[in-house]
């Protein structure tokens, strides 16, 4: 594998899944095979537009020897389409948020783990480069508070799923990668939607007494996504959408701040994600964003679905996996 392009394919074309596509097109270590989604006529057209060929199912692009494969299906069709391509010994790049339900995602890693066939969730924040550079400046720094405003119109493509484990799971992720420490507390008030969440307000208290906040909706016309920390030596601001940093150091009298800022790279996120995966894959590294942070996250944004505002107590467990245990200690009626 390490000597030859990985041949890949991508289960679902929609908004996300035509991206990969057009990603695997043009990368050197990658031969696009082909896509398959269940509006044929979507697919065709992603395909012609790409120069690659269009299956009617998808069993005939995982057999057509096809090495790794994307899937952009919707949340509650993961685990059937994991399933297939794990019996199929494709490794899986799986757009996030892990699964439906977390049932389905336990038994979508025991099927990888049967069949030998690696598995990574495309947490893609991971990769944009203010993310990158909010963790360095963060190693040399006690973080106290971190408040997260993810916020914009509802994708017409999301039906399964509410606005915490569409949105609201990048940050519960990005709480966690950030700061290296595990959440221990939530608070959690949501509401909208006629069946599912589409405001969420989340309090957390993570290890070492980190204050976190985050805000999603998907009422705001416009988008927002914004992380602000603070620290014991300052304060600093991203902003993931336009990739800026801003950085507020303490002076010498500790009273006054120094400002800079700073705009990043213009690599796209995705394209970082999915070359990130390849080199994985071919060279048996392990995941950036491994199993066990895509499991916490989906466990976290289901505990967060709780209505009323239950206060929920999370205790952090070793990094072998295991559910987090849980109890209401407040609730507001």
């Amino acid at each position: 594998m390490k000597t030859t392009r990985l041949r890949a394919g991508v289960i679902g074309v929609g908004t996300m899944g035509e991206n990969h596509a057009r990603i695997y097109n043009r990368l050197h270590d990658a031969e696009l095979v082909g896509v398959y989604d269940v509006d044929y006529e979507r697919a065709r057209q992603v395909a012609e537009r790409f120069g690659t060929t269009v299956f009617r199912n998808p069993d005939e692009l995982l057999d057509a020897g096809t090495d790794i494969v994307s899937v952009a299906v919707p949340a509650s069709k993961h685990r059937e389409v994991v399933s297939l391509c794990a019996s199929a010994g494709c490794h899986i790049l799986l757009e996030k948020p892990f699964a439906h339900r977390l049932e389905d995602a336990n038994e979508m890693i025991m099927e990888c783990e049967l069949n030998g066939v690696r598995l990574m969730v495309g947490h893609v924040e991971r990769f944009n480069p203010v993310v990158h550079m909010l963790k360095e400046s963060l190693a040399m720094d006690d973080v106290m508070s971190v408040s997260i405003t993810r916020v914009g119109p509802r994708p017409p493509r999301i039906k399964d799923v509410g606005v915490i484990k569409d949105m609201g799971i990048h940050d519960i992720d990005l709480l966690r990668y950030l700061t290296g420490k595990e959440i221990i507390s939530l608070y959690s008030l949501v509401a909208g939607g006629e069946e599912k969440e589409d405001i969420g307000i989340l309090s957390f208290r993570l290890e070492g007494d980190i204050l976190a906040h985050l805000t999603v909706n998907w009422l705001t016309p416009f988008k927002v996504r914004r992380i602000q920390i603070a620290g014991s030596s300052g304060f600093v601001e991203g902003d993931l959408l336009h990739r800026k940093v801003r950085v507020y150091k303490k002076g010498v009298s500790g009273d006054d701040y120094v400002f800079s800022e700073l705009t990043l790279g213009e690599e796209e996120p995705l394209e970082r994600e999915i070359k990130a995966f390849i080199h994985c894959i071919k060279e048996g590294y392990d995941f950036p964003v491994s199993v066990y942070d895509a499991y916490r996250a989906l466990e976290i944004a289901e505990l967060c679905e709780i209505k009323r505002g239950e206060l929920v107590i999370c205790h952090s467990q070793d990094k072998t996996g295991g559910s987090l245990s849980q109890g209401v200690v407040g609730q507001d009626k």
